[in-house]
């Protein structure tokens, strides 16, 4: 299996290569498009410029949840590098200051990522760091307790490889227990888990992880039933216990276990509401019982751990894209993929590219349909939400219609279902490398967000042409003649557009909307004259084709 230092340094330099940047760029680009799901238009419009001063790698304003976040990247596994960053954090956030005052930010994130192990002492400077930070914005008048400080660091990254891990040894107490199919089951005393909630690797497979406590929420209700010392005796009863995953268990003691590599994958917001309460109460000298299921499982079966946390977490729609990976379409579409057009679809982390075949990407190709058919904001700024949300995510994959397909074995239908998203896919790759080209001026760096858009236009211009498999077909064969034809009159199209109407200065802020779509649609987009021309030049090489 491939260590976790040589994954990372194979996609850091699969970046260098493809941004054009330093180790430490790509390091940065790696992170937020393959851990954080940012598109690889949002990566490039987050990551700062020239010298990296200041702590701000790269700044993101979330404008819908309003959470500022402010990231550094040390692609270096000295631990010296990390307290260098926690003592730039304040520089940060003091350069930030105006812009988190004037946003009305409801939150702070900053996210030092590396490739450190994460240590208790480390932990101590974070939080003091954090309480600097509060007393800081405090004395500037910007009152906010909602700030973290987030060391993203070997045992989190460690995911991406596909191993389970958690907290390496543990030894829990239970009040009853029995064990079937390698599951433990049984009362278990969830005070001794209080010290552990800051550790990334109890949570490393949960969905949700914690959802603080908003008056009238699960937590504020498990909060209430804690505060009750008679409900408190009766926890196990009123909650819905927790689900857990560990590599491996022995008994110690008559009702004392160990296990390890042990992770909560369904619970964050039970065992963090319990330890809140017990640091807020230090007196409470009860026992805290849960009910919770422990399934032993092999380092390596992390599909089985996927499926475990799936199933696990009923109460929110599945919203991990990795999570997605282990459902069964994926493995039929590889297969037609391959079988109708010799395309190779990469669909899970540490799926390898094939040398001399179309290597398409699950998620590019989800980002790409969802953008050409209306909705490229989304795909601009919030890629990661298709697979977090079930009605964008079925629109990708109608799991019904694909398993329709796959019973009935129709080849014609399987193969247009295909090509309905091979040909955004292949226009967006397209697309996003001809306006990098056009626009390498760092004057007009901002332009580069616009590929999803771009993409959307096409899908307009060619919504007349897509009208049956064989013409489907032929433009999949022809997109790159068909793009050389338009492109130019497009860009210019909107560059005009933008121009005429003072945008620029929003651009790209109002890409992450359907401000900037419904400002196209109202001007009546297809009868833009540059835009005329490109449906003039795409009719003429459509009807050029063999």
């Amino acid at each position: 299996m491939m260590r976790l230092d040589e994954y990372i340094r194979e996609g850091v330099e699969e970046y260098k290569n493809k941004f054009n940047v330093n180790d430490a760029k790509a390091f940065a680009y790696w992170y937020l498009i393959e851990v954080e799901d940012f598109s690889e238009d949002l990566a490039e419009d987050t990551i700062c410029d020239g010298p990296w001063d200041a702590g701000r790698d790269a700044i993101y304003y979330d404008e819908d949840e309003r959470i500022y976040s402010i990231y550094q990247f040390k692609y270096s596994s000295n631990i010296s590098y990390v307290e260098h960053a926690l003592r730039d954090i304040q520089q940060a956030i003091t350069r930030e200051l105006n812009n988190i005052r004037n946003n009305r930010v409801k939150k702070i994130r900053c996210v030092i990522v590396s490739l450190v192990e994460n240590t208790t002492e480390l932990e101590s400077k974070k939080k003091k760091k954090e309480k600097y930070i509060k007393d800081y914005l405090s004395a500037n008048s910007v009152n906010m307790d909602d700030i973290s400080i987030e060391i993203i660091g070997k045992k989190y990254l460690s995911q991406l490889l596909d191993v389970i891990y958690g907290i390496k040894e543990i030894e829990l107490s239970f009040n009853n227990y029995n064990i079937i199919n390698d599951t433990v089951v049984g009362l278990l005393n969830a005070k001794e888990l209080k010290d552990y909630v800051n550790y990334e690797e109890l949570f490393a497979f949960n969905i949700r992880k914690f959802l603080q406590m908003r008056r009238g929420s699960v937590n504020y209700r498990i909060r209430e039933s804690l505060e009750d010392a008679d409900k408190r005796k009766i926890f196990w009863v009123l909650n819905n216990g927790i689900v857990c995953l560990c590599t491996g268990f022995e008994i110690v003691e008559e009702n004392k276990i160990k296990f390890k590599n042990f992770t909560i994958v369904n619970g964050a917001q039970t065992i963090n509401t319990i330890a809140h309460f017990l640091y807020d109460n230090p007196t409470v000298v009860d026992d805290i019982w849960v009910l919770a299921k422990i399934k032993k499982v092999k380092k390596t079966d992390t599909e089985v751990a996927k499926l475990i946390t799936m199933s696990s977490n009923t109460q929110t729609p599945t919203s991990n894209k990795d999570l997605r990976a282990v459902e069964p379409h994926h493995k039929w579409i590889k297969n037609w993929l391959d079988k109708q057009f010799g395309v190779n679809y990469i669909y899970r982390r540490g799926d390898r590219k094939v040398s001399g075949k179309l290597n398409v990407d699950k998620d590019k190709m989800a980002q790409s349909y969802i953008a050409f058919i209306g909705e490229p904001h989304i795909s601009f700024s919030r890629s990661g939400q298709i697979f977090s949300n079930d009605v964008l995510y079925a629109k990708v994959y109608p799991q019904d219609d694909l398993k329709d397909m796959r019973d009935a074995g129709d080849q014609d239908r399987i193969k247009e279902y295909l090509l309905d998203r091979l040909i955004p896919y292949c226009l967006y790759i397209e697309i996003r490398e001809k306006i990098k080209e056009k626009f390498k001026d760092e004057s007009k760096r901002k332009f580069r967000s616009l590929a999803t858009h771009v993409l959307w236009i096409y899908s307009l211009l060619l919504e007349n042409y897509i009208i049956n498999l064989e013409y489907k077909e032929k433009i999949f064969n022809n997109y790159k003649r068909i793009l050389a034809a338009s492109f130019d009159y497009i860009i210019k199209g909107l560059e005009d557009f933008i121009s005429i109407r003072g945008l620029e200065p929003d651009i790209p802020r109002i890409l992450k909307s359907t401000e900037f779509k419904d400002k196209l649609l109202q001007s009546n987009i297809l009868n833009l004259s540059r835009i005329q021309e490109a449906a003039k030049a795409i009719e003429n090489t459509i009807s050029s084709l063999p």
